[in-house]
């Protein structure tokens, strides 16, 4: 699934510290074609490029993503209906990964009910 990917990455650069090649992240969460996913997240606004270094599983230089958790640049000035969209975009990511946390936790409370029960 795609956002699912986008929040494995996400979660990824996130905890990462410093910045990742594509093929870095691939190799971290031993997934091939996860590069497709992070123009998505850039548009998205959750993951930026910035600068490039020497990629460590390919050995070629290569960009480096990193977590996009800045606010929007006054400087990138778009059309109020592409940030729209943007932020539509970044309001539905988060209301699925809260969708699939709730139903993590009502499995895990049904799970610990019926335990306590037998």
């Amino acid at each position: 699934m795609k956002w699912t990917d986008q929040k494995l990455i996400y979660n990824l650069l996130s905890s990462n510290g410093g910045g990742l090649t594509a093929s870095e992240i691939e190799s971290q969460l031993r997934r091939a074609g996860l590069h497709r996913r992070l123009s998505e997240m850039e548009k998205l606004g959750l993951a930026k490029k910035v600068g490039k270094r020497k990629c460590t599983v390919t050995g070629r230089i290569s960009s480096q993503w990193f977590a996009d958790d800045s606010p929007p640049k006054a400087q990138l000035k778009k059309s109020p209906t592409h940030e729209l969209r943007k932020l539509r975009a970044r309001v539905e990511f988060l209301e699925k990964e809260n969708e699939m946390l709730k139903t993590g936790l009502q499995k895990a409370i049904m799970s610990h009910n019926h335990y306590e029960t037998n």
